[in-house]
C-alpha cells in the first residue's frame, strides 16, 4: 500500500479523536457558562437608573425574590406548554409570516414613534457620514478628529454616507427604519439557522416563538445607529452558509459566507469574533474529512476579510491624502478593560483611552507604548491582589450578562438631547407611553418578563449543550464557538451588556430544544399515568 496513504490512514482517526473531544469541550464549556449565567439570572438583576432626560449607564444590583422568580418562570412554562401543545395544528409557514410580520411591525410602529436622535458615539457616527457627503474630510480626519481617533469605524461612517447619497436624504429616521429591516431579515435568517440544526418542526416553531418575543428587544435597539443590526444580518448569514457547506462541502456556500462575513466585519469590527468561530469551525471540518475544499475556504474567508478592509482602507487614504493607521491602538482598548473603574462599573468605559491617545499627541506607536506600560502595571497589581481581582471580574461578568434588558430601554431614552433640543422636548414630554414604555411602569413590566426570558433561555439552552456534549455534531458547535468567542473577548476588552446581545440571540435554537425536549418528556409521564 502506498506509504501515503498509510499515514493517512493512521492519522485520520487521530484528529476524528481530537476533534470529538474539541466539540465536547465547546459544547460542555458553553453550556455550563450558559447555565450558570441562567441561574444566577434568578437571584441577581442588573438594572440602570434611567428618567427620561437621562440615561444613566451606572450599573446596580438587586437580589431577587428566589421563590418569586421560580414561580414565574413555571408560570411562563406553562403558558408555553399550552402553546406548545397546539403548535403541531398551525403552519409553520403562517407562523413565521406572523413572526416576520410582528418584528417590522412594532419595529416600524416604534422608530417613527419616537424619531429618536442619536446622541454621543452615534452622534459622531452620523456626523462623520455627512461630513463625508459634504467631502469635508478635515473634519473627521485631521489628528485628533474623531475618525483619527477610530478609524476603525470607517466602515459604518461609509455605509451611512452610502444611505444618505442613495435616499438623498440626512434623517436619521431612515437609517432607524433599515435597522427594522435588518432585524426582520436577522429574525428570518435565524428561522433557516435553526433549521439547519434541527430538523424536528416543532423545535423550529418553538424558535418562532421566542424569535418573535425578541423583536421587543429588536424594536427598542433599532434607534440605535452604530453598525449592530446590519452587521448582525450579515453575520448571521455567513453562520447559516457555513451550516449548509458543512452539509454539501460547496465552495460557492464559502464564497457568501466570506462576503457576509466582511461586509459584518467591516459595519461593525467585533463582528470579527463570527469570523473566528467560523475559521476554527472550518478547520475542525478539515481534520475531520480532509477536504481541500475546505481549507481553500478557510482561506478565502480571511483573505476576503483583510484584503477587502485593506483595499477600502488605501482607497480612502489615496483619495484623502490623510491617514488611517494613526488612531487609538487596540492595546489601549485592552487595558480599558481590565483599568480601575471610575465613574461606571469594572470593565466599563473610562476615559483611559482618550487620555492616552491625548498624552501621545495624537500618535499611534506613543500611545501604544503608554498603553503597553499601564497594561504591565495594571496586571502586576491584578496578579498581586487576588480577592480585587476576583470581585473585579465577577462584577465585570455580572454586570454583562445579568442585565435581562440587555439596555435596549437606555438606547431609547432622549437622554440629555431633551436639554438640548427644546423642540424634540415638546415633543416627547407630552407623550405618556412613551415615557412609561422606557422608564416608567410600562418597563417595569417589561424588565420583569425579559428576566423571566432570560432565565428561561439560558438554562434551557445551557442544559441542550451539556447534553450535547456526550456526543454532539460540528454543526451544532458553530453557534456555542461563537457565544465562547464574544464571552472570552469581553472578559479582557472594553464591556457593555448591549455588547453581547447578539450572543444571547444566537442561543434561542438551543433554548427552543431545550424546551421541547422539556415538553416532550413531560408529555411521555402524562401518557404513562395509570
Amino acid at each position: 500500500m502506498n506509504k501515503n496513504l498509510n499515514n493517512k490512514i493512521a492519522i485520520i482517526p487521530k484528529f476524528q479523536k481530537f476533534n470529538n473531544y474539541s466539540i465536547s469541550a465547546i459544547l460542555l464549556i458553553v453550556g455550563i457558562i450558559l447555565t450558570t449565567i441562567g441561574i444566577l439570572a434568578i437571584g441577581i438583576t442588573v438594572y440602570f437608573n434611567i428618567v427620561i432626560n437621562f440615561a444613566s449607564e451606572k450599573c446596580h444590583f438587586k437580589g431577587d425574590n428566589i421563590f418569586l422568580n421560580c414561580i414565574f418562570v413555571l408560570i411562563c412554562l406553562s403558558l408555553l406548554y399550552l402553546i406548545y401543545k397546539v403548535l403541531p395544528k398551525i403552519n409553520k409557514k403562517i407562523l413565521l409570516t406572523i413572526t416576520l410580520a410582528f418584528s417590522l411591525i412594532l419595529g416600524l410602529w416604534w422608530v417613527n414613534y419616537i424619531k429618536f436622535k442619536p446622541v454621543s458615539d452615534q452622534s459622531m457616527i452620523v456626523y462623520c457620514g455627512e461630513k463625508m457627503v459634504e467631502n469635508d474630510l478635515p473634519t473627521i480626519l485631521n489628528p485628533g478628529e474623531y475618525l483619527n481617533r477610530n478609524p476603525h469605524q470607517l466602515g459604518i461612517c461609509v455605509y451611512i454616507m452610502t444611505i444618505f447619497k442613495l435616499f438623498a436624504t440626512r434623517s436619521t429616521l431612515t437609517l432607524q427604519i433599515l435597522n427594522v429591516i435588518y432585524a426582520t431579515i436577522s429574525a428570518f435568517i435565524l428561522h433557516l439557522i435553526c433549521k439547519e440544526i434541527f430538523k424536528e418542526e416543532i423545535v423550529q416553531k418553538i424558535c418562532l416563538i421566542f424569535i418573535s418575543f425578541f423583536s421587543i428587544y429588536w424594536a427598542f435597539f433599532s434607534v440605535h445607529v452604530y453598525g449592530n443590526l446590519p452587521g448582525l444580518m450579515f453575520a448571521l448569514s455567513s453562520l447559516l452558509f457555513t451550516l449548509k457547506f458543512l452539509d454539501n462541502n460547496k465552495i460557492s456556500n464559502l464564497v457568501i459566507v466570506a462576503i457576509s462575513v466582511t461586509l459584518a466585519y467591516m459595519l461593525k469590527s467585533n463582528y470579527q469574533i463570527f469570523m473566528c468561530a467560523i475559521v476554527i469551525c472550518l478547520g475542525l471540518h478539515f481534520l475531520q474529512t480532509y477536504n481541500k475544499q475546505t481549507l481553500a475556504g478557510i482561506l478565502l474567508v480571511i483573505i476576503t476579510m483583510f484584503g477587502f478592509k485593506s483595499f477600502v482602507y488605501n482607497h480612502v487614504e489615496n483619495g484623502t491624502g490623510y491617514s488611517l493607521h494613526e488612531g487609538v491602538p487596540m492595546i489601549a482598548y485592552i487595558y480599558m478593560g481590565i483599568a480601575e473603574p471610575q465613574t461606571l462599573s469594572p470593565g466599563w468605559y473610562t476615559a483611559d483611552v482618550e487620555i492616552i491617545y491625548n498624552e501621545s499627541n495624537f500618535n499611534k506607536e506613543k500611545s501604544a507604548e503608554i498603553a503597553i506600560e499601564n497594561l504591565k502595571n495594571r496586571l502586576l497589581y491584578l496578579i498581586q491582589n487576588p480577592i480585587y481581582t476576583w470581585n473585579f471580574f465577577t462584577s465585570k461578568l455580572q454586570t454583562t450578562w445579568l442585565n435581562p434588558t440587555f439596555q435596549v430601554f437606555w438606547c431609547s431614552t432622549p437622554s440629555t438631547l431633551l436639554d438640548l433640543d427644546p423642540g424634540y422636548n415638546n415633543r416627547i414630554a407630552p407623550e405618556k407611553l412613551l415615557i412609561s414604555l422606557i422608564c416608567g411602569t410600562a418597563q417595569k413590566i417589561e424588565e420583569r418578563v425579559m428576566d423571566v426570558f432570560q432565565i428561561i433561555i439560558f438554562i434551557s439552552a445551557g442544559i441542550t449543550l451539556i447534553l450535547f456534549s456526550k456526543k454532539g455534531d460540528l454543526k451544532k458547535t458553530l453557534l456555542p464557538l461563537t457565544f465562547l468567542g464574544g464571552f472570552l473577548f469581553h472578559i479582557i476588552w472594553e464591556t457593555k451588556s448591549i455588547y453581547v446581545i447578539q450572543y444571547f440571540y444566537i442561543m434561542l435554537p438551543f433554548a427552543a430544544y431545550g424546551i421541547y425536549k422539556l415538553f416532550n418528556f413531560i408529555d411521555k409521564k402524562l401518557d404513562t399515568r395509570p
